[in-house]
Order: C-alpha cells, then sequence, then structure tokens
C-alpha cells in the first residue's frame, strides 16, 4: 500500500460519513430510518417491486386497463401534470433571483432547482413504466425529427430542462466537494443557464397543452379549445 492510498481512505471515510450517513455513525443512521414515513415508504414499496416485475415482463396489459381506445390513465394527470408542475417551482424562482434580481428569494432558489430537477428525473422515471416499449424512450429525440410532432417537441424540452437545471444546481455541488473554480465557473453561467431554461420551459408547458388537442374526443368540450398550449403556459 502506498503513502498516497492510506492518505485517500480516512478522506473516503469522511466522504460517506457526512454525504451518505449525514454525518452519523451506520448504527445512528439505521436508527434514523425507523419512522413511519419510511415504514409507509416499505409498505409502497412492498407492493410496488413486484407490479413492477411484473409490468417489465408482461407489459401493460398485465397492470393497467389501458388500450387503444383508452391510452391515457394516471400517466396525464400524475406523472406529467404533477410531476412538471412540482418541478415549475425551480423555472419560476430561477428566473425571479437570476433575471428579475428579487434577491430576498435567494434562500429559497436552491431547494426549488433541486425540487424541479428531481421532479423531472422521476417524470422520465414514470414514463418508463407508461410507455408500452421504453427502451423507444430516445426515439423521438433522435429518429422521429419534425417540429410538427408534439411528442419531438415534449421529448426535447424534458432533456434540456433536465440539463439546464442540473446546470443551475451545479453550484451547491462544487460548493459542497470544494471546487472552488469550478464554482465560479458555475455561478458565472448560471444566469444564462436560467434563460435558456425558462424558454425551454416555455415552450414545455405549451407543449403539454398542445397534447390534448390530439385528443378531441377525450376532453369535455368546456376544455378542448386551440389556446390550451397558451393556458398550460399560464
Amino acid at each position: 500500500m502506498t503513502a498516497q492510498s492510506a492518505q485517500a481512505r480516512p478522506s473516503m471515510r469522511i466522504l460517506v460519513r457526512d454525504y451518505v450517513l449525514m454525518g452519523r455513525t451506520l448504527n445512528e443512521y439505521l436508527h434514523t430510518l425507523i419512522s413511519p414515513w419510511n415504514a409507509l415508504a416499505a409498505i409502497i414499496l412492498a407492493v410496488g417491486i413486484p407490479v413492477t416485475v411484473l409490468r417489465f415482463t408482461q407489459g401493460l396489459a398485465a397492470t393497467t386497463n389501458l388500450s387503444d381506445t383508452t391510452p391515457w390513465g394516471l400517466w396525464i394527470g400524475v406523472d406529467v401534470l404533477g410531476g412538471v408542475a412540482l418541478a415549475a417551482g425551480g423555472y419560476t424562482l430561477g428566473v425571479a433571483f437570476y433575471v428579475l434580481g428579487l434577491k430576498e428569494y435567494r434562500p429559497l432558489v436552491r431547494p426549488a432547482v433541486l425540487t424541479g430537477f428531481i421532479g423531472y428525473l422521476v417524470t422520465v422515471a414514470g414514463l418508463l413504466f407508461d410507455l408500452g416499449r421504453p427502451w423507444r424512450l430516445p426515439y423521438p429525440l433522435f429518429f422521429s425529427f419534425g417540429l410538427t410532432s408534439i411528442m419531438f417537441l415534449v421529448a426535447w424540452h424534458f432533456a434540456l430542462y433536465i440539463g439546464c437545471q442540473f446546470l443551475e444546481f451545479t453550484p451547491a455541488i462544487c460548493e459542497s466537494l470544494k471546487l472552488r473554480r469550478l464554482r465560479q465557473w458555475a455561478e458565472m453561467i448560471a444566469p444564462w443557464v436560467v434563460i435558456i431554461g425558462a424558454v425551454v420551459a416555455t415552450g414545455h408547458q405549451s407543449a403539454l397543452g398542445a397534447l390534448f388537442l390530439m385528443t378531441p374526443g377525450k376532453l369535455h368540450p368546456l376544455w378542448y379549445t386551440p389556446l390550451l398550449p397558451l393556458f398550460f403556459f399560464v
């Protein structure tokens, strides 16, 4: 064992303790896992894991009631509308702080951006379950080109906005890892990333509304209007 590897081992233990175990010992961390919310999460996992295995081995028909006549189930209400709405806080507060100069929102920017980033990742994870053939998820990005394709626009908006939110959160990651030069670079480009993300999010929210324009027979006449993309952005 070299002297350098001997010095690296304590730093790895400190890294695991601070960032994985949240500054606790292993026994202390395991004790914190015993809580009512974690018990509820365990029950959800106990039900969800077998259903997940069934879905990916037997297909959507074995776990849902979806069909060609009823192609949208909980996906549009939970994954897309719920997840994207949860993630909208990062977009809104990022614009308020970096672009509009509302500095009083500084304490809320990082949690909002992190929530938005996680919200979009969870939405993409949900899409892996909802799509009949999830391995074709990259297809709208690289093969189905065309600005008249709603799924082409939604796919690229998702991908670009996730990238923007990751870059927005990069200063916090660099600060935590004590990467000063990289943090300065990340903070320098942050306002520009927010502006790009705002443009992408504007198109993304509108494209989600345009999804409903493809289903005139599924949407109540009270809600069906060509202005849906504008309403979704608002």
